[in-house]
């Protein structure tokens, strides 16, 4: 099974049609759908994007039940979070959280707490945004243009929150360009910690270099069998499936590594059948 395990509904007209489409050109067996960051614009991507909320997502997944499998994107703090998260996890059709740390809060406050409890109550894995971020949004309370906050998202923030909730699986995205060491780092002291190879750029390409610098397995023991493959919109599924493979062959990924990092890990981390 092949599945992308990072994805954003974009709001271009069909786009669940035709990101399944995609999905059958490229060998896709599933995608880890979930919403953009709310009224935000990305530099580097020249996009900006308006109201892409969990509701659109919902609404692709029960198109598409047996190929799109949801994520819930919520700000953890804000007032009537957590009704938001059980409201749409009843559903079925969400198999994961996705949080947004440079938005906010990094992943250990403490206020965030009680939503953690509730994401393990569920057993809904929990996808963080992590790295160097460029961008900005706007404030809902102050409703003012804020500019995301990269300290946030540094990966150290989860070595907490895992020891914390031991029950819960934690996903750092984009291998937490550039701190790729806290990422490996915390990874490596708690097994409920799985990281995404997601992107393009130096958000992939730095990996693999990096790593080898560092002296590969002898000095960085990555389990390969905690890792995933997501496109992140950045390039056609099927050449990102291409350069993700070229990377992990670099990295010393043995075939069934490799397979299991393009889906079958997803697979049981998702429950996707």
């Amino acid at each position: 099974m092949v599945v992308d395990a990072h994805i954003h509904y974009f709001d271009t007209p069909r786009f669940a049609e035709n990101l399944v489409k995609e999905m059958d050109g490229a060998g896709v067996d599933w995608s880890c759908l979930m919403p953009t960051l709310e009224d935000s614009t990305w530099e580097y991507m020249h996009l900006t994007f308006k109201d892409v909320t969990n509701p659109f997502v919902l609404e692709a997944c029960r198109a598409f039940p047996d190929r799109l499998a949801g994520g819930i994107r919520l700000v953890p703090t804000e007032p009537g979070a957590i009704a938001e998260l059980r409201k749409f996890a009843d559903t079925g059709f969400f198999r994961f959280v996705k949080l947004f740390p440079p938005q906010q809060l990094p992943a250990d406050d403490e206020h965030i707490l009680p939503f953690y409890e509730v994401c393990a109550e569920y057993g809904l894995p929990v996808l963080f945004h992590m790295g160097q971020t460029n961008g900005e949004y706007t404030e809902k309370q102050k409703r003012t243009r804020m500019h995301l906050n990269s300290a946030y998202a540094n990966p150290i923030h989860l070595d907490w929150v895992a020891g914390m909730f031991p029950e819960l699986r934690l996903i750092i995205a984009h291998n937490g360009y550039p701190w790729y060491l806290e990422s490996w780092a915390v990874a490596l002291a708690h097994p409920n910690v799985c990281m995404d190879i997601s992107g393009s750029g130096p958000w992939t390409e730095g990996i693999p270099v990096v790593y080898t610098a560092l002296g590969g397995a002898a000095f960085i023991p990555i389990d390969f069998d905690r890792v995933l493959w997501g496109s992140d919109n950045c390039l056609p599924q099927k050449e990102s499936i291409a350069r993700a493979v070229m990377y992990l062959r670099q990295m010393g990924a043995n075939k069934q590594q490799r397979t299991n990092i393009l889906g079958e890990t997803a697979r049981g981390l998702f429950g996707l059948r």
